[in-house]
């Protein structure tokens, strides 16, 4: 009896024991599970929140990108646009130059100082000889006694004057084939000089206005 007792408690001590050995690697392997659950999820979670960063960054690179590109492109139009307005009150204001000079040369005292300046500029550069004086339409009696009083310093030949419908306003003074040009077409001619200038102009009215 003894003995079958004794075949049973060691029996039941060794289940015990197994399952307590089986309890104990079960906590192992759940241990090591979890473990490698909280490794996997903290891997995850770092790589989820770098493609996050990346994503934002990236979007942001490309919101900036679409705003300077939009900045780029409105800059351009206003400066293209300023361009336009620009060159449309250059052709205006050129016209109006002109009007102004054609005007000035129908007055008698503008075309007095007219006919001076370039008379002088004839007395300094144009050899002696015979002077031929070119204007748009025929000068006045006035107007050509002015002249010959202008250069009777310079007693040559006769003075011819001639006419030349190209001529709007001004004249010109020739004498063997040398010119001193005093039309609007010259006086018009250097339009980089005169660009320059009327924008200063129109850039100055701008800031009183």
């Amino acid at each position: 009896m003894s003995d079958s007792r004794s075949v049973t408690s060691r029996r039941n001590e060794l289940i015990a024991l197994v399952e307590k050995n089986r309890d104990a690697k079960r906590e192992e392997i759940l241990q090591a599970a979890r473990v490698e659950a909280q490794r996997i999820l903290k891997t995850g979670f770092a790589e989820a929140r770098k493609r996050v960063t990346e994503a934002i960054g990236k979007e942001r690179r490309i919101k900036t990108l679409v705003e300077n590109t939009v900045l780029a492109r409105k800059k351009t139009e206003e400066r293209q646009q300023k361009l336009q307005e620009s060159q449309a009150l250059l052709k205006e204001s050129r016209e109006i130059l002109k009007n102004v000079l054609i005007q000035r040369w129908k007055d008698d005292t503008a075309r007095e100082a007219w006919l001076n300046f370039v008379t002088e500029q004839a007395m300094r550069f144009l050899p002696q000889g015979e002077w031929q004086v070119v204007s748009p339409t025929e000068l006045s009696q006035l107007d050509m006694a002015h002249i010959k009083s202008r250069i009777k310093q310079n007693p040559t030949s006769p003075i011819m004057f001639t006419q030349d419908a190209a001529i709007e306003a001004g004249l010109k003074i020739g004498c063997n084939n040398a010119w001193v040009d005093g039309s609007l077409a010259m006086l018009m001619a250097d339009s980089n000089s005169i660009d320059a200038q009327l924008l200063g102009l129109i850039d100055e009215s701008g800031k009183k206005s």
